[in-house]
This record gives C-alpha cells, sequence and structure tokens, in this order.
C-alpha cells in the first residue's frame, strides 16, 4: 500500500489540528467513524428499545458535559456523545419504519416478482419489483439443488414463504430484509427471465466468471481454485479440505480478498510506474486506475469497499501533494460503509478486516520500533540492523499487529483461536503477494489478443506458489495445538485475564510489565490446556442437539470428533454444523446418518463445505441419495469400529449402539418395537430416543435417557417413556446436554443437566 506518512491531519493547515490543549480533535474522522460505528454495533446487539434508551443517555451525558467548562473545551468528548446519539437514533429509525414493519411478513406465502442483485452458494438476494411485499425490500432466497440457479441480474417470479430475519442476522449487512424459501418444489416453482438491458455491473459480474473460468481450466484442482479466490473473490469451488487448513493455520484473510490483496496490488503498480520514472502523481493515478476495477471485479463487498476507499484516500494525498492520516482515512471510509446501511457493522468480514487495519495502523509501527531497539540492545548508537535480521523482524511485527485485534472477533465468532497464526502468516506474506500478482496480471493479459501465452505462463507460477500455501495450510492443520476451542470456558477465561493482566503490567511497570504479564499469560495458558489434556483424556463426551422433534448427537475424544445426524432432513444438518462451530469443530472422523431421507443430499453438500468430513456411513438403501465420496455402507447386524475401543453396531429397523469400551449409548428410532430387540440391547446405559418414543420403550433399562420434542408431542411423550425408572431428560426448545465417560460403564450425567427421575 502506499507509505503512510505518520501525521496528524490529512493537511497541516487543518484547524482541527491546534495545539495540545485539548481544544480540537486532532483526527475528526477517526474520532467520529469509530463512535458511529461502535454504537450502531451496540445497538444492533442491544435492540430497538435498548438503542432509544442509550440515545437518551448520550444527549443526557452532552448536556451534561456542555455544564462543564473543562468537558466542554474537549472537543473530542462532545463529539464522541453526539456520534453516539446519532448512532443510536438512526438505527431506531431503520428498526422502526424498514425492518420492523416487514417483520409482520413473516410466515405469510407472498407472490414476488424482482430481480437478482446478488449471488452467494445457493442464496440469491431478489430486489422486490412488484408482488406482496413493498417494492425495494431485498429478500435471502433460499434455491434449493433441484432448481437451476439465476444469473445475477435476471427477473424471477415465484411463491416464497417469508420469514423475519433474526436481529443480529449478518444477511442484513447486505441489505436483506427477508429470508424466502420457494413454496413448490422443481423448476415450475420458480420462472426465469433474462431482460435484454442489464446494467454495467452485469458485464463486470460476467468478466468475473469468464476469469474464474479461464483460472480453472488452466489450473484444475485445488491450486486453481485457490487462485481464483484470492484474485477474484470467487471461493466456491475451494473444498472443505482447504477452507479447514486455511483456518486452522489463521490463513482465512487469504481467502477473502480485503485490505491485504488491496495494498499487494496498489504497490506493485506504484513501485512498477516508479521504477519505470513515471512521476509520483502520475503512477498514483496509475495505481487508483487498478484499484477501482479490482473493486468492482471483486463484488463490492465491505471489506473490499473499506479498503479501496482507504487506499484511494491515501492515493489521494500523494495526488494532491498532501500527506494522508491513515487513521482519519481508516474513519472516512468506515462512516462511508456504515451510513447507507446501519446493519453493516454485522458483517463479520468488516469487523475483522476493520481490526487488521487498526491493529497494522497503531501497533504496527509501535511493535516495531519495540522490536528494533531490542535488538540494538548493547549495540554502539551508529550500527545498522542487517537486512537478514531487520526484514523478518518487521514482517513477524507486522503480522502480530494485525493479528492481536481480531482474536476477540475470531474467538466469538468462530469459537477457535489458531496458535500458529503469527508463525504461518510470516511463511505465507511473500508467497501470497506473489501469487495475487501473478494472478492479476494474468487475468489482464488473457483479455487482451496475442498475450495469452503470457498469462499461461504467470498462471503456471501462481499454480506453484498455491501448491506450497496448500502443503502448508495442510501441514499446519494437522498439528495437535495448532488452534484450541474457545468452547472450553479455561480458554475464555485466560483470555479476558491475560489483557487484564497486560493492560495492569503496562500500567504499573511500562513496557517491562507489558512483557512479563504476557510471558505469564502465555505459561498460565500452556498449563491450562496441559492440565485439560491429561484430565480429559480418555473421556468421551456425548452432546446431545435438540432439533425440533429430532436431535443429533455430537461425540468428542482426545481431540477426535465424530456426528451421529439422525433427524430427516437438511434442516439437521444445519443446525448440526451450527453446533460443531460453536463447539470448535470443523473436521469429523465421521458422520453417520442412520436415516437419511428428503432433501439430505442438498443438505450434505452445505454441510461439507464447512465442516470437513473424513468417513461418511449410511445404510445401503440410501447410498443412491447421496453424493460420492469417502464412504462406508452397512447393513442390518453390521459393525463399523471407530477410534481405539469404540464400536457401532446397527440393527434392523434404524437402531443404533454406540460401544465406548463397556459403556453403551442406544439409539431409539422412531416406531417400531423395543421388545423386539436383543436383551442385551435392551440393557443401555445410555437411551437416546431420536424421534417419538418406540413401542414398548419401557422394555428398556438405561442409566439415563435423552429425547427431544416439541411442546404439542409433551403430553404422548409423557405417557409413553419409562418415568422413574431411570432418569429422562426431555429437551424440549433447550440447550443442548452432555453427558461423559471412560469407557468403564460409567455414565456421569451433569448435576444441571435438568434430568428427572
Amino acid at each position: 500500500m502506499p507509505s503512510v506518512a505518520r501525521t496528524s491531519c490529512i493537511s497541516s493547515r487543518c484547524p482541527c489540528s491546534r495545539g495540545s490543549d485539548g481544544a480540537g480533535m486532532k483526527r475528526p474522522l477517526w474520532v467520529i467513524g469509530l463512535a458511529y460505528a461502535a454504537g450502531l454495533l451496540v445497538a444492533a446487539l442491544a435492540g430497538l428499545n435498548t438503542s432509544l434508551w442509550l440515545g437518551v443517555v448520550c444527549l443526557l451525558l452532552l448536556a451534561g458535559a456542555l455544564l462543564f467548562p473543562a468537558l466542554r473545551r474537549r472537543a473530542a468528548v462532545t463529539a464522541v456523545l453526539l456520534t453516539g446519539a446519532a448512532a443510536f437514533f438512526a438505527f431506531a429509525g431503520t428498526e422502526t419504519l424498514t425492518v420492523r414493519p416487514l417483520a409482520a411478513l413473516s410466515g405469510t406465502v407472498q407472490t414476488v416478482t424482482g430481480q437478482v442483485v446478488k449471488i452467494s452458494d445457493r442464496v440469491c438476494s431478489v430486489k422486490a419489483e412488484e408482488g406482496g411485499v413493498p417494492k425495494g425490500t431485498v429478500i435471502a432466497l433460499s434455491v434449493g439443488r433441484d432448481k437451476a440457479m439465476p444469473a445475477l441480474y435476471d427477473r424471477i417470479s415465484g411463491e416464497m414463504l417469508l420469514q423475519a430475519l433474526p436481529a443480529r442476522s449478518g444477511l442484513k449487512a447486505d441489505r436483506a430484509q427477508l429470508k424466502g424459501s420457494l413454496t413448490v418444489y422443481g423448476s415450475e416453482g420458480l420462472t426465469m427471465e433474462t431482460p435484454a438491458k442489464k446494467p454495467l455491473l452485469a458485464g463486470v459480474a460476467e468478466m468475473r466468471d469468464r476469469f474464474s473460468g479461464s483460472i480453472r481450466r488452466r489450473l484444475p484442482g485445488d491450486e486453481g481454485a485457490l487462485v481464483t479466490a484470492m484474485c477474484t473473490g470467487d471461493k466456491t469451488a475451494l473444498s472443505p479440505d482447504v477452507t479447514f487448513g486455511f483456518r486452522q493455520a489463521g490463513l482465512s484473510h487469504l481467502l477473502a480478498v480485503s485490505g491485504l490483496h488491496m495494498a499487494i496490488l496498489a504497490q506493485a503498480v506504484l513501485g512498477l510506474l516508479r521504477f519505470l520514472r513515471v512521476p509520483r502523481r502520475w503512477a498514483a493515478l496509475g495505481a487508483a486506475g487498478v484499484v477501482v476495477p479490482f473493486m468492482l471485479l471483486t463484488g463490492m463487498t465491505p471489506s473490499v469497499v473499506r479498503s479501496g476507499v482507504m487506499c484511494l484516500v491515501l492515493l489521494a494525498g500523494q495526488l494532491l501533494r498532501r500527506r494522508a492520516d491513515s487513521r482519519n482515512s481508516l474513519g472516512f471510509a468506515l462512516l462511508l460503509l456504515v451510513l447507507p446501511n446501519p446493519y453493516v457493522v454485522l458483517d463479520v468480514g468488516l469487523q475483522l478486516s476493520f481490526a487488521a487495519t487498526v491493529g497494522l495502523v497503531a501497533l504496527g509501527p509501535w511493535m516495531q520500533d519495540k522490536a528494533f531497539a531490542w535488538l540494538r540492545r548493547g549495540r554502539p548508537e551508529e550500527w545498522e540492523i542487517p537486512g537478514w535480521a531487520r526484514r523478518p523482524t518487521a514482517a513477524l511485527c507486522v503480522s502480530l499487529a494485525a493479528m492481536l485485534p481480531t482474536l476477540p472477533i475470531v474467538a466469538v465468532t468462530f469459537g477457535e483461536l489458531s496458535l500458529i497464526a503469527p508463525l504461518s502468516n510470516l511463511a505465507a506474506v511473500v508467497p501470497s503477494t506473489l501469487l495475487v500478482v501473478s494472478g492479476c496480471l494474468a487475468m489482464v493479459l488473457d483479455a487482451v489478443p496475442f498475450l495469452g501465452w503470457m498469462a499461461r505462463g504467470l498462471l503456471l507460477a501462481a499454480g506453484l506458489v498455491a501448491k506450497y500455501l496448500l502443503g502448508l495450510t495442510g501441514g499446519v492443520a494437522s498439528w495437535r495445538f495448532a488452534t484450541v476451542s474457545m468452547a472450553q470456558p479455561y480458554l475464555l477465561v485466560w483470555l479476558i485475564g491475560a489483557l487484564l493482566l497486560m493492560l495492569l503490567g503496562y500500567r504499573l511497570l511500562g513496557s517491562r510489565g507489558l512483557r512479563r504479564s504476557a510471558a505469564l499469560s502465555v505459561i498460565v495458558l500452556a498449563c491450562g490446556i496441559g492440565a485439560h489434556t491429561v484430565l480429559m483424556r480418555g473421556v468421551t463426551t456425548v452432546t446431545t442437539v435438540p432439533v425440533g422433534d429430532s436431535l443429533v448427537l455430537i461425540l468428542e475424544r482426545d481431540g477426535h470428533a465424530g456426528l451421529v445426524a439422525a433427524g430427516p432432513d437438511a434442516y439437521t444438518l444445519t443446525q448440526a454444523a451450527y453446533a460443531l462451530r460453536a463447539r470448535g469443530i470443523r473436521r469429523l472422523d465421521f458422520l453417520l446418518l442412520p436415516q437419511p431421507e428428503g432433501d439430505f443430499a442438498q443438505g450434505l453438500d452445505a454441510f461439507a463445505r464447512d465442516i470437513a468430513v473424513d468417513c461418511l456411513l449410511l445404510p445401503e438403501t440410501g447410498e443412491a441419495a447421496i453424493p460420492a465420496g469417502r464412504r462406508l455402507t452397512y447393513g442390518e447386524r453390521d459393525a463399523v469400529r471407530c477410534w481405539n475401543d469404540g464400536m457401532m453396531e446397527f440393527e434392523k429397523g434404524g437402531w443404533v449402539r454406540l460401544c465406548f469400551g463397556d459403556t453403551r449409548v442406544l439409539l431409539c428410532p422412531p416406531g417400531g418395537s423395543a421388545a423386539a430387540l436383543p436383551a442385551d440391547w435392551r440393557r443401555t446405559h445410555l437411551a437416546v430416543f431420536t424421534g417419538l418414543p418406540p413401542l414398548q420403550a419401557t422394555a428398556l433399562t438405561a442409566q439415563g435417557g435423552v429425547m427431544s420434542c416439541s411442546d404439542g408431542m409433551v403430553p404422548y411423550v409423557t405417557k409413553a417413556l419409562p418415568w422413574g425408572a431411570y432418569p429422562l431428560r426431555l429437551l424440549v426448545g433447550q440447550e443442548p446436554v452432555s453427558v461423559t465417560t471412560r469407557g468403564l460403564g460409567d455414565l456421569h450425567l451433569p448435576r444441571d443437566g435438568g434430568f428427572i427421575s
């Protein structure tokens, strides 16, 4: 990215750069932009009523501050309170005037005609033009695998079942105001029409698809998919294993076009033009001429727009021969994004991109200064740090500066932290630069006649770099402690405690206290991980997750996981993926589908893009309904071994018995008769009812039982289950429940789990 001058304001003559008496703000756009975005985020998390009260509180605090001369002279205090009030009221106005009236349509079926304005996986955003919803309403329409996807900017029409979006849905960042699903299954449920004249952006999207197809034709496999994702933002061809590997290595940001890619391109163009002795102002103009088309080509996502605007502001400073302030530029870019749509603050990509940029701007120079000072310690003042030490140190500082502010966001959103991220980023920063530059240049040359041979050569180089990155991430993903799950309470406690300890150490002892506190927190973390690993070695955790009238079982032991999905449709797998992510699980040793029905194949396809599955287990009768891949089929009275002492056994009628040493877990399908089971099957430790209780359920003996059901089925279930024979729990819209065992026939039920004797 163009060099960032560390100055106090965009212009040295700006009145906001007045002295240090506090009368003015050194960076007004930074303060206002950050305060407005923070206010919107708090409002989105708190809800409508709370945001109104917070707006009133900000106004009262502002009125109180104006009464005190010391606070009145603090322009930053006034700006933050006034901007915060504006943010809270802006959110409340949008929620009241736009979102809440549309929520009344939830649960209704409407005929909607509109234009497709965005496509992501099997979800297309439809901007309504006529029908049962107000004109301009954006609907996130789910299109099943049995239907052809419309093209971007096609005009579509169909009957849609509408649902209100959750209060904190990230879909609102894309201006979606409702969710929709087609009420008629089959191609006749949706009519599509290609308009005779499409907007200019449609041509850009077609060009992007053409570039993506050209790259994948010349670079088949994962290498081509990776180059396409990093150069165009098209991640549809990435396999689950690649996505998982990049996540484990802490390199997921490379797959999402953001500030890094924008900086690489801008810096590459600037460097090339300066090498050709082009004047600095014209070189900046040439870099801007590359940034804008790249923003259009990659889909104008919030993170891309943020990065592009900031880059253009910095380039404009060079054009006007003014030194641009990076924090002011970042605040300005943030305002441009959040003013039109308050819900854009819920976009995780924007949050990560903004946090990383703040780290680079605020922490990067400070960390480099501290690192270089440590290298010079004990040396003469005239001693220069050699290049072989300076460059890796600077790269490591930049990596850490970009990563540290994103840790809380990653921990809360994804439920895991990558411990290897600083080193893996250091190993990937130069190769990723080469890949982006060579890939983007290849796309440009491919569009020029008679230069296709040069494009092929550049794509070959990009493919070799992609192979290196795939090898790096694949190797790191296999490391035991590459990532840690934040599902464990002690990790969250450690993260909060470490931050507080480092702040306290810095406050009391300065930089020396910061170093000591950081070292102490790392030691405590290592001890916590080690103690937890030792204590939980050999312990199998069985977590029952309710899904309507059915459930899924998550099995965990010694860092490995498996899943039993007993539900009848794709919705079960969708909810299972949410539960796995919440527990920090991204890879399964096995996925067992005892009764695959309905649209399971569609759900499995989407599930595998998020959760890597090593082996798929399904009955012989369901094989044809499941996509090809690594799988095992079983029949009646078959048995499949899992882990070192585990066994999955199958009986006629969909009965499944999970054995861990001497501990038995029986999955009881709806229908059938428990009395028809072999005698040793009827004696189990945990009975899990995956639907309505079977006939003669009282024939089962167990240490405990779990069942998921809806409110309307409680009276029937109460009569059918053996109440009083052993502790039972009904999961009626409740949280998951976990039981543990060491495989010794023991079964540890949670004391506060709501089990009823």
